[in-house]
């Protein structure tokens, strides 16, 4: 009689955390209450929010961001984190995201959370998250910003007229009619105002454009360009916004002009110009922040026999002799995040 054998694999003591078992989508994730859970913020994370914070309490500080970086960086968990910290609601996902900016960095939480000043706890700005994809971006972005009104002014018993006005332009882009650029803005900074006067918390708008590539692709494949001007007008329109703060931030895996690159040089002269709308912040972290984000993404289901621990641990003390990680960290605290 042959002997039954069973095979362990490493999947029988560890596994992934919940939220890094997919990837962040922002409309779907936005009411997700569980999605913190785990979010780490990393010195690049706080750096970036310092910058896109400073741009909101001066009046003609930069309000149009360009966040670049490859697949998997964490842009689009860290716009949703964003959206969480500077969101005016009071709800318990915001109290989360500024518990953790604190815990990460309690003088930056300090001064940009601070009783006094555009994102202050009973201020805050209006997200409006939209992801995109290979179809005129002008609708993409109309369709947000009437899940962020609808979302803002639900139960509110009069709402004002420009929920009327988001929903006149969403039909007729539904419809195949054209829809000047400028209405579309016009749309947008209406609504910053509206959201400013209203008797509930905020003070303007944070509209995030993620998977923005998407919507470049697709300009770039069609004669017109015309997503690549509403990009440039929402752009202006966020940097001259003042004192009723209209922030734009677009999520690229690169460079504005990596997508153009099949289009004739004027074109692509266009599509450059419309870059220098906005600041760029190249998103990619240090090769030791993310042995720290893989250790915490990483947890044990059960106990790892010694003899697999030990084997384990000559392969991290291999790994962290071999790694050229240029950062200050020396090869025992390397060694000590891979073994996490």
């Amino acid at each position: 009689m042959s002997k039954v054998t069973t095979e362990r694999v490493w999947s029988d003591f560890i596994e992934l955390q919940p939220r890094y078992r997919r990837s962040v989508h922002l409309e779907r994730d936005i009411a997700d209450r569980q999605w913190l859970s785990g979010y780490v913020v990393t010195p690049l994370g706080r750096a970036t929010i310092q910058r896109i914070v400073d741009g909101i309490l001066s009046p003609d500080g930069t309000r149009a961001w360009s966040l670049t970086g490859p697949y998997g960086s964490g842009k689009s968990a860290f716009a949703l984190f964003l959206s969480h910290a500077l969101s005016p609601s009071s709800d318990r996902l915001r109290q989360v995201a500024r518990r953790l900016v604190s815990e990460a960095d309690d003088e930056l939480a300090r001064r940009i959370f601070k009783p006094r000043g555009r994102t202050r706890p009973t201020v805050g700005l209006v997200p409006v998250l939209a992801t995109g994809q290979r179809q005129p971006l002008e609708g993409t972005l109309v369709n947000a910003l009437a899940a962020a009104c609808a979302n803002y002014w639900r139960g509110s018993a009069r709402k004002p007229s420009i929920l009327a006005d988001i929903a006149a332009v969403q039909r007729r882009i539904a419809e195949g009619k054209r829809v000047a650029t400028s209405a579309v803005v016009k749309l947008f900074e209406e609504t910053a105002r509206k959201v400013a006067a209203s008797s509930r918390p905020g003070n303007g708008l944070l509209v995030v454009l993620d998977e923005a590539g998407k919507a470049l692709e697709f300009a770039a494949q069609h004669e017109g360009g015309g997503d690549i001007q509403i990009l440039q007008e929402l752009a202006e329109a966020a940097n001259r916004s003042a004192d009723i703060p209209l922030v734009f931030v677009v999520v690229l895996h690169q460079a504005f002009d990596q997508y153009a690159d099949q289009l004739t040089q004027r074109q692509r002269n266009e599509w450059a110009k419309v870059q220098g709308r906005f600041a760029d912040i190249p998103f990619r972290e240090e090769a030791d922040q993310l042995l720290r984000l893989i250790g915490g993404a990483i947890k044990r289901k059960k106990q790892i026999p010694a003899r697999c621990e030990r084997g384990a641990r000559r392969l991290c003390r291999t790994a962290a002799e071999r790694l050229r990680i240029t950062t200050a960290t020396d090869k025992s605290e390397i060694e000590k995040l891979l073994c996490r």
